[in-house]
């Protein structure tokens, strides 16, 4: 019985252990979505999108709080939106630098 008892604490501990370490999704990432999202509202896509289309945008931000899109799933787009969007400064505080976020952006022409 005693040791049933001592396996099921352990057992606590470290399910406990492991869930006060999950990272969950952080507010700042939220708010930096909708800020690329407005951003990328502002662009002239012109013809390149022919239909309701979804990319997925690869980026980091720099130590000066700036996007750097590393790439795009769409061809014809990813030169035109590295353009306008690159190095465009962002009022989202506290991000993590140099990591690569992927966003899924949904286009309507």
């Amino acid at each position: 019985m005693t040791k049933v008892k001592l396996f099921f604490s352990a057992l606590c501990i470290l399910l406990l252990s492991t869930v006060a370490q999950a990272n969950p999704v952080p507010e700042k990432t939220n708010e930096l979505r909708f800020e690329i999202a407005d951003l990328i509202q502002n662009i002239d896509l012109g013809s390149a999108v022919d239909e309701e289309e979804v990319i997925h945008l690869n980026f980091t931000v720099n130590s000066k709080n700036e996007i750097i899109v590393l790439s795009t799933s769409h061809e014809r787009l990813d030169e035109r939106i590295k353009s306008e969007l690159n190095y465009k400064a962002i009022k989202t505080k506290d991000i993590e630098q140099n990591k690569i976020f992927t966003l899924p952006v949904r286009l309507q022409s």
